[in-house]
């Protein structure tokens, strides 16, 4: 009887304990109305566009396949994201962007983060990024409706190395959306990437309808319309490029007639040139090596298959470079490497016309017969 009313008083503490602990989550996640303004107010950052001095100067090749720096959104000394307080504007937490913090990136307009400020305000707990990425970009995108209509858009944009007109190219990155506290819904909207002229920047900007201003020098290489995962998605696509153009900026915009609150996270981007994608030299010899002798720049993610020929089962999710028995008949022929990303996803709804990342290369592999040899005669 003592051991089961023991055990009765413990579950009892346990459940009291449990309950306290319920009751403060559900406080942490309650804010006024007030405090949910002021939240909103203060990541609001007025800026059409990006009026700042730009070194458009020629920026050398980075003897990497990505050519996109620092894809993780790595911040420079003197910044500091261990403390943020969100009912106030806290800098440079609110601003890291636009007061230069993160490398080799800036701001287009706005003020655009490397936390996902609405999902930390609701959940009190930082938004991971996906993986194998240690950071993202975080772009708000608000529309107010009282007491005047106003729009603010976070964007971002980096110099990169001249493109070669003509060539292919395939893009990779990660997104996802949060909807605001205080939205009504978070469609509609759009997200875009384009790619541009350094010199340009300032002529990228919003108006006070909300219409988005493109340099007259430029192309949309990405465009979803009415975005709504809240779970990490990796979209990889191609296209060629029609100038040389040495920037790529990314941004949300809306159309809603309503008031809006939301951001759109962008995580992990990759920029590789397809054009020098191959399937390696006409091998020479019957123990055969097939493959790029280098091998050919790839996205995270990215699965390489070997089409045989002669109707031989293809060799899915291989390295580049495989051993080829010349000799065996059924390996002769035409054998075509392929790079896909089978996991990555297709939007639902594009505004331009959408490729995904498929791109293959052959090689013919010849017979090769072993020379028979002639033994010794035996007396």
């Amino acid at each position: 009887m003592k051991i089961l009313i023991k055990n009765i008083y413990r579950f009892l503490i346990v459940l009291f304990v449990a309950n306290i602990s319920f009751v403060s989550l559900q406080a942490q996640v309650t804010h006024t109305p007030a405090e949910i303004e002021q939240f909103n107010n203060s990541i609001k950052i007025a800026r059409p566009s990006n009026t700042n001095s730009i070194d458009c100067s020629v920026l050398q090749p980075n003897n990497s396949c990505n050519l996109i720096l620092n894809n993780n959104f790595t911040t420079g000394l003197g910044y500091d994201g261990s403390v943020y307080d969100p009912t106030v504007n806290s800098l440079p937490y609110t601003d890291p962007f636009g007061l230069g913090y993160v490398n080799n990136w800036t701001f287009i307009f706005g003020g655009p983060k490397i936390d996902d400020l609405f999902y930390y305000f609701n959940t009190l707990t930082h938004l991971p990024p996906p993986s194998p990425a240690t950071g993202y970009a975080s772009l708000g995108f608000v529309k107010e409706t009282s007491p005047q209509v106003e729009y603010y858009y976070d964007g971002i944009a980096q110099k990169i190395s001249p493109l070669t007109v003509n060539h292919q190219y395939g893009l990779s990155f990660f997104k996802r959306i949060t909807q605001g506290f205080n939205s009504l819904n978070q469609t509609p909207n759009t997200f875009t990437i384009i790619l541009m002229k350094c010199a340009d920047l300032s002529s990228l900007n919003y108006t006070s309808t909300g219409t988005i201003n493109y340099p007259v020098n430029s192309q949309i290489i990405y465009c979803e319309a009415n975005l709504s995962n809240t779970a990490w998605q990796q979209v990889v696509t191609k296209f060629s490029v029609n100038d040389n153009y040495d920037m790529i900026a990314v941004f949300p915009s809306t159309s809603s007639s309503l008031r809006i609150s939301c951001a759109i996270d962008f995580a992990y981007p990759e920029l590789i040139d397809l054009f020098n994608f191959n399937s390696g030299p006409t091998p020479t010899s019957c123990a055969a090596t097939v493959g790029p002798l280098t091998p050919n720049c790839s996205v995270v993610n990215a699965q390489f298959t070997w089409n045989r020929p002669n109707g031989q089962t293809p060799l899915t999710n291989v390295t580049q470079q495989i051993q080829v028995d010349a000799t065996n008949p059924l390996n002769t022929g035409i054998w075509t490497l392929s790079m896909s990303v089978p996991s990555a996803i297709q939007p639902v709804s594009s505004c331009i016309a959408f490729q995904p990342l498929t791109i293959s290369s052959s090689v013919n592999v010849p017979s090769c017969t072993v020379p028979c040899i002639k033994l010794p005669k035996i007396n």
